[in-house]
């Protein structure tokens, strides 16, 4: 299964946090958990971070319905 999180920071910012925009924090949404049990471990290349974007946003962005279809619809490449 993939995993599509968003976060609020720019892409060029990876020594800060990320940042949530309040809804599910990117850590979480990519599996993370304080608690190892707990996390979930997906497959290389099967997770896509976007940048400066928030969870709404993603619903109308063309880059998120592209990955999905390169995840979901492999042959239309």
């Amino acid at each position: 299964s993939p995993a599509i999180a968003a976060t609020l920071s720019s892409q060029s910012n990876e020594t800060e946090a990320l940042r949530s925009d309040g809804l599910v924090h990117p850590s979480c949404a990519l599996g993370g958990h304080d608690n190892p049990v707990h996390a979930l471990s997906f497959p290389e290349g099967h997770t896509k971070l976007f940048h400066e974007l928030g969870h709404l946003a993603m619903l109308r962005h063309p880059g998120v319905t592209e990955q999905l279809q390169q995840w979901l619809v492999p042959d239309l490449d």
